[in-house]
């Protein structure tokens, strides 16, 4: 399956010839089992123990072997997800830096944006407190620049207005 499939990163000529020993070992234990046994039951029914005996200890010697066989095949496998799971960390740190990477830079974009919103709202809003606090202390001279188009653009209309209502009164009472 991991051979069949394209999106696994893995040799899969190495996979495939463990796949083909797998195949061998077995079919040759098929085999060889097969033939032993097929020894074993005439000695058995003629009663003949020291054959019986000798086919059992070579069928220890055939378990033996494909143990031995299958341990190989093992340790090849195993030497493959090793390999496998260096390329896959390889890939997992290099996904990690770059989400890393990605993150911070739209940490940045997202504090860069904030500030320009911000600088947006608060500097027609200190405009319009500097004029209160020139208001306050009875400087009826200046206006204020209407920046916005906003709440805050029609606050500084309105403060404008008030302000020229108030220069014309002062104006009123001096006359």
């Amino acid at each position: 399956a991991i051979i069949e499939d394209t999106t696994t990163v893995s040799d899969d000529a190495k996979l495939g010839r463990i796949e083909n020993r797998i195949e061998t070992v077995t079919s040759d234990l098929r085999r060889y089992l097969d033939e032993e046994s097929k020894r074993m039951w005439p000695l058995l029914e003629a009663g003949n123990m020291p054959e019986v005996r000798a086919s059992l200890a070579r069928t220890d010697i055939l378990r033996d072997e494909f143990n031995r066989k299958i341990e190989e095949v093992r340790q090849d496998m195993m030497e493959q997800v090793r390999i496998d799971a260096t390329v896959t960390m390889r890939d997992q740190k290099r996904a990690i830096a770059v989400s890393a990477i990605v993150t911070t830079l739209a940490a940045i974009l997202g504090l860069t944006f904030a500030i320009f919103v911000s600088t947006g709202i608060t500097g027609p809003v200190r405009r319009l407190l500097d004029g209160t606090r020139a208001v306050e202390a009875g400087r009826l001279d200046g206006s204020i620049d209407v920046t916005t188009r906003d709440e805050i653009g029609q606050l500084t209309t309105a403060f404008n207005n008030m302000v020229e209502q108030l220069r014309h009164k002062e104006r009123l009472r001096e006359t």
